[in-house]
This record gives C-alpha cells, sequence and structure tokens, in this order.
C-alpha cells in the first residue's frame, strides 16, 4: 500500500470512528407524546374559570364555564415521565406546572387545584373532572362511579 492509500484509509477510518462514536454517545430519542383529553364540567350554580399554569410564567385561560357547560382540551403526555403539556412553543411542548378552576365572581378566593396526578400516570386517552360546590366549598375530582 501506498502513503496516499493509507492516508485515505485512516481518514475514512478517523471520520467512521466520529460519527459512530457520536451516535452511541447522543441520549436515545423519547417516545413520542402520547394525548389525553382533558374534560372539565361545571357542576356548580356558578360560572367557573379555568387557567392552565405552564412553565415559564406563561398562563392560558380556558373557556368561561357555565352551569352545566363543559369543556375539553387535549394535552401532550411524556410516556416516558408523565409530564403534561398543552400546546406549543416552537418545536417544545409548552409543560403544564398546574391548572386551577374558580368561580368567575370571585376566582382568587374560590380557585381549586385541578388533580393532575392521576393523568399523569394513567395510559388513559380522556379523564373527566367535575366541578361542584360554590364560594370555599367548590371541589374539582373525577367524577364517582354511583
Amino acid at each position: 500500500m501506498t502513503k496516499s492509500t493509507m492516508r485515505r484509509l485512516a481518514a475514512c477510518l478517523g471520520f467512521w470512528l466520529l460519527t459512530a462514536s457520536s451516535s452511541l454517545l447522543s441520549p436515545p430519542a423519547s417516545a413520542a407524546p402520547d394525548e389525553i383529553a382533558l374534560r372539565i364540567r361545571n357542576a356548580s350554580q356558578q360560572p367557573l374559570r379555568c387557567v392552565t399554569l405552564l412553565a415559564h410564567f406563561i398562563t392560558r385561560d380556558l373557556p368561561t364555564l357555565q352551569p352545566d357547560d363543559s369543556v375539553s382540551i387535549v394535552l401532550g403526555r411524556d410516556p416516558d415521565d408523565g409530564s403534561l403539556s398543552y400546546g406549543r412553543h416552537g418545536d417544545k411542548p409548552m409543560l403544564i406546572e398546574n391548572l386551577l378552576c374558580g368561580q368567575v365572581a370571585d376566582w382568587s378566593a374560590s380557585r381549586q387545584d385541578i388533580p393532575l396526578q392521576t393523568l399523569r400516570a394513567t395510559a388513559a386517552e380522556s379523564y373527566s373532572i367535575v366541578c361542584r360546590g360554590g364560594g370555599d366549598a367548590l371541589a374539582c375530582a373525577a367524577p364517582t362511579s354511583p
């Protein structure tokens, strides 16, 4: 073998090692997020305001829920860690910190956390929450079976 052939082989081998090692060191691609339809129903006598609190101090208001009204939103759920997202910013999902609902007339005093733990842990494709009562007695939870 000539010196130029040896150099070409060494260059090809170096390039192959570089590309192979970079693919081995790259973290594995995460599975695509699952989607879950979340339905919130207002079973109280007052209109409700629901707000998603997203990462980086961003909020998104959902439509006002009149009594006996409901709203459905589609959330993303990471199959690896259960994190929930609502919408995207560029190519990144907007992670949900919290979801709050309260009466429109006195939202800050009546707001309640919507329980998201089950959504994070379940593989279900849909989930329902019902908000009942009013004032300090407002409670939002998954419906119970009769």
